[in-house]
């Protein structure tokens, strides 16, 4: 026997039934008898085996074994995600935490720490360390600070790094997240040559709007380097534009597509918006300029109507279960500071209380690893019950163990959880416009 499956999301569109599930991704239209059919199964009856509706339900995981436990299964595949064995090897490399730039909601403590040679030959020897059996992919993600402060050490390690791929037979992906004033033509020739495939850029909006939030150190505007920058490394290197949101620009984001199309970028390069928040002692006092998750998910959804609207295909993403994606609670994947101390997380980044090891002690692990490795979101019973949880793995760790210790007074969670009934007419919506047919194919 069969059952719906507990995760399942049912949205009216265009004159019909959408069904959702978050574990599987897929997107079903059913309509007329198809959507009748469906409801008499979740209102208790028997689905029939051989009806082809009742094969794409199963196929989509919207049915599933009467006797299974959906939720030991979410966690099983969980922590495998996590501490299975996995073929690849992730790195989030900050070679300084110093910045050109002086953003007025950063989270990282300024430190005019440089990555050296020396550093750089530890790192080396840290990751042949680090090697997996079967080894298949290396993904190094550039962080800062501002990284491209470093390019001379960002070249260095990533043809050592490129060289050892090559070495054990592995494919080898660069990305870079940078504030994009530094990242002109030549450096984007350069990073493309170093096999970077991806760079985000942050555009807060309209020239005043940015340049109010993100000035240059010293206070001159950074604006119109951003985005000519921006002009230049598209071609050359795929581009993602976040937009960071808080009360001050709440409006003054939409500006954003007027940036976009004065460029000629319009559905070249993704938008995505991104909630301001106070997750770190270092920006503990813009607490009260932040938007709340609730308030944040009514927002994005306008953000994103606002550019189906405008034309605007490229903005935000499908929602799609990434099993154990954050990259703090994973196995395989390390952050390494200016200095070659480790982290796990990016917004921890700098803070020694919260470092788990060094380079160049590959074998040791300090006791704030164990906090991460020990962390499970289905301890929190709201977890256990959110039927996104699968879009979600519970949030934010780092912002967990924060509101657990007392520290912040916002409870973690995803925008999905109180909107993603929107979120899923919207991209329907797209899918009208644009002809596609269901879930978008699975890109990563």
């Amino acid at each position: 026997m069969a059952k719906p499956s507990r995760y399942n999301i049912e949205v009216e569109a265009d004159g019909a039934l959408f069904l959702y599930n978050p574990v599987s991704s897929a997107l079903l239209r059913l309509d007329g008898p198809t959507a009748e059919t469906y409801r008499a199964i979740a209102a208790g009856g028997s689905p029939d085996p051989g009806h082809p509706l009742t094969q794409e339900l199963t196929r989509g995981r919207m049915l599933v074994d009467d006797s299974l436990n959906e939720l030991l299964a979410i966690r099983t595949d969980y922590l495998r995600g996590r501490f299975g064995h996995s073929p690849n090897l992730a790195l989030t490399i900050a070679p300084t935490l110093d910045c050109n730039l002086d953003c007025v909601y950063c989270f990282e403590s300024k430190r005019r720490a440089y990555m050296d040679r020396a550093t750089e030959d530890a790192v080396l020897a840290f990751v042949r360390s680090r090697v997996p059996p079967g080894f298949k992919r290396l993904d190094v993600f550039w962080y800062g600070g501002e990284p491209l402060l470093c390019i001379d050490t960002m070249e260095r390690l990533s043809r050592a790094l490129i060289s050892l791929c090559s070495e054990e037979g592995a494919e080898y992906r660069g990305h870079v997240t940078t504030n994009g004033s530094l990242l002109d033509r030549n450096a984007a020739q350069l990073l493309r040559e170093l096999r970077v495939e991806k760079a985000q850029f942050t555009i807060d909006g309209g020239e005043d709007t940015h340049n109010s939030r993100r000035p240059l150190a010293g206070g001159a505007p950074s604006f119109e380097a951003t985005v000519e920058n921006l002009r230049h490394c598209h071609p050359l290197i795929p581009c993602v534009v976040r937009v960071n949101v808080d009360k001050g620009n709440t409006a003054a984001a939409l500006e954003i597509f007027d940036v976009v199309e004065r460029l000629g970028l319009k559905n070249q390069v993704a938008i995505y918006f991104a909630p301001v928040q106070a997750s770190t002692d270092a920006c503990r006092s813009i607490h009260s300029g932040c938007h709340s998750p609730p308030d944040f998910a009514g927002i994005q959804v306008q953000l994103y109507r606002a550019a189906l609207a405008r034309g605007f295909y490229n903005v935000g993403a499908y929602p799609r279960r990434r099993m154990a994606a954050c990259g703090a609670i994973r196995d395989d994947h390390v952050l390494i500071g200016p200095d070659g101390t480790l982290w796990k997380c990016w917004e921890t980044v700098g803070e020694p209380a919260e470092a788990v090891g060094h380079v160049a002690r590959p074998g040791e692990v300090l006791p704030r690893a164990y906090e991460w490795s020990g962390w499970d979101p289905l301890d929190q019973p709201e977890c256990r019950e959110c039927r996104v949880f699968p879009l979600s793995d519970g949030c934010c760790p780092w912002r967990w163990r924060r509101y657990l210790a007392g520290v912040s007074r916002v409870r973690p969670c995803v925008t999905y959880r109180f909107n993603i009934a929107e979120i899923l007419r919207l991209y329907i919506e797209k899918m009208e416009r644009t002809g596609t047919v269901g879930a978008p194919p699975d890109r990563q």
